[in-house]
Formats: structure tokens, C-alpha cells, sequence
């Protein structure tokens, strides 16, 4: 993966560096479904409404940073100013994006 001049490989001690613009939203993820500890096959992704406004948003996800696909959102919920998505885990290293469109 490239980042400018600055390559990654799959190496133990990689770093990735990414610069973002302060408009856009912060993603929160943890494992697992928030409002089911015990449900470990699920991830939850949260992040401010303030800062998506209304747009219409949606996680996408990837294994290789290249191809992305919308991520399978077992339950959508909003609350205390955040929006909160459940989806489902997929197996190995995976990647989560949101996509904003009006």
C-alpha cells in the first residue's frame, strides 16, 4: 500500500499514517455488538451526527483497501448526538470507511 512515497508491506511493524481533513467524521469501532457484550461475531461502528449533518451515510468495507463493498448492517440506531451502526464481522484483517452522500 502506498501512502505518497511512503510504501507499507504486510510486516509486522508496519505504520500507517493518514491525514484527515477535520470536517470529516471519526470513526469508533469495537468489537462486538454494544448492546450484546456477548455477541463477538459483530463489530459496531459509531461516529457524530454533527459532523455528517444530512447525509445519507453507510459503512463500506475491505480487505485490501482497493475494492469496497457495502458492509452488511445488522442494525442501525441513533442517539446521544452519535449514529451507531452493527454489522457483521468478516474473517481476517478488514478495513471500515463511511460513505457520505446527499
Amino acid at each position: 500500500m502506498l501512502f505518497g512515497s511512503f510504501a507499507t508491506t504486510n510486516a509486522y511493524l508496519d505504520v500507517f499514517v493518514a491525514k484527515l481533513a477535520p470536517c470529516f467524521p471519526v470513526l469508533q469501532i469495537t468489537n462486538g455488538d454494544v448492546s450484546d457484550p456477548a455477541d463477538t461475531s459483530a463489530i459496531t461502528v459509531v461516529w457524530p451526527i454533527s459532523q455528517t449533518g444530512n447525509a445519507n451515510c453507510s459503512v463500506e468495507c475491505s480487505t485490501n483497501c482497493t475494492t469496497w463493498a457495502p458492509a452488511n448492517e445488522l442494525e442501525t440506531s441513533m442517539g446521544g448526538g452519535q449514529y451507531s451502526v452493527v454489522i457483521s464481522k468478516l474473517g481476517g484483517s478488514t478495513y471500515y470507511r463511511l460513505k457520505l452522500s446527499n
